[in-house]
């Protein structure tokens, strides 16, 4: 996803300006909070696409069941 933790952090900032309209000094810890879950969704989405398809074509239960 990123190479490095200055192209994390440009993307990081450019999303804050994009999604909520303001400057990263304007923004709260709870608004950069949202965004930095948002990129951690959008990272891991394709493996849990792919797990979620493997799980429904072996039909094999997510949920441990305990004797």
């Amino acid at each position: 996803m990123f190479s490095d933790k200055n192209e994390f952090k440009e993307s990081f900032l450019k999303r804050i300006e994009m999604s909520l309209g303001k400057a990263f000094p304007d923004s709260t810890k709870r608004d950069q909070f949202h965004i930095l879950g948002n990129m951690i969704r959008e990272h891991i989405s394709t493996n849990w696409i792919q797990t979620n398809e493997h799980y429904r074509l072996n039909q094999k239960s997510r949920c441990i069941i305990y004797p």
